[in-house]
């Protein structure tokens, strides 16, 4: 039977379960199989002022929220930058919105309609500890003064579903079932999956068609497939909704 390989943290399951159950999808043909894991980091000793605040993930808000003296600067700024219906509604939890008309799909994209905007000031930006893209440096090319407040960090390892390491056999198990639709919303995702299980040895291009979220998760996913399609928007919906359109599409059904 084909399946859904959803590769989000634990951490975000029930939400991206409820999610699944309102668009309808099958749930037997789901299979979690968490490919990153999230820590908070030391509190930072000071946090800039700025006017605008960037955010490119739904957990570096509620990383960055946790924080006193983020969560101030967050509040009193002008306005809020962010990417994907995820982040928008996690900013919503909080009572904060972003500002609309960006809609930007990666880190890059949205950086560059903020310079095309002509919005101008200081820009803090809360993060991972590494990142993709450093939207920071980028802005700071480009005549803007913009800061990163790393407050959580990455572990890019799969795992079983309850967070538990994968031994040799439990892989080896596992693999047998990956047929269908893998998602992506992350480079960290995808280096997750590969840093455990082998793409190529494993015969994956041919029984996996790989789904991602934004153009920078796609570049990645490219580097060991070979091929990715891409969700049409930025949001746990849109990929739910690509992948069931991809789903039985490997070489066995």
């Amino acid at each position: 039977m084909s399946l859904i390989i959803w590769t989000r943290a634990k951490d975000d399951w029930q939400r991206d379960l409820l999610i699944a159950q309102k668009l309808k999808l099958d749930i037997s043909r789901l299979l979690h199989l968490p490919c990153v894991s999230f820590l908070p980091l030391p509190a930072p000793e000071s946090v800039p002022v700025a006017n605008y605040v960037i955010f490119h993930s739904s957990n570096a808000v509620r990383f960055a929220m946790a924080d006193k003296k983020l969560a101030s600067a967050i509040r009193t700024a002008v306005k809020i930058f962010s990417i994907g219906q995820g982040t928008s509604e996690t900013l919503k939890e909080f009572d904060l919105s972003a500002t609309p008309g960006f809609t930007g799909n990666s880190a890059k994209q949205l950086a560059d309609q903020i310079l095309q905007s002509g919005v101008g000031g200081t820009f803090l930006i809360p993060t991972a500890k590494e990142v993709a893209f450093d939207s920071a440096a980028y802005l700071r090319n480009h005549g803007r003064t913009a800061e990163t407040v790393p407050c959580y960090e990455t572990t890019r390892l799969a795992t079983k579903a309850n967070g538990e390491e994968l031994n040799a056999a439990d892989i080896k198990n596992e693999a047998k079932n990956f047929i269908g639709a893998i998602c992506f919303a992350s480079p960290s995702a995808v280096e997750g999956f590969c840093n455990v299980f082998s793409v190529e040895a494993l015969n994956f291009k041919k029984t996996l068609v790989p789904i991602a979220i934004g153009s920078t998760t796609k570049a990645e996913v490219l580097k060991h497939f070979g091929m990715c399609h891409l969700s049409k928007q930025s949001s746990v919906t849109s990929l739910f909704e690509e992948a069931q359109k991809h789903l039985g599409r490997g070489t066995v059904k």
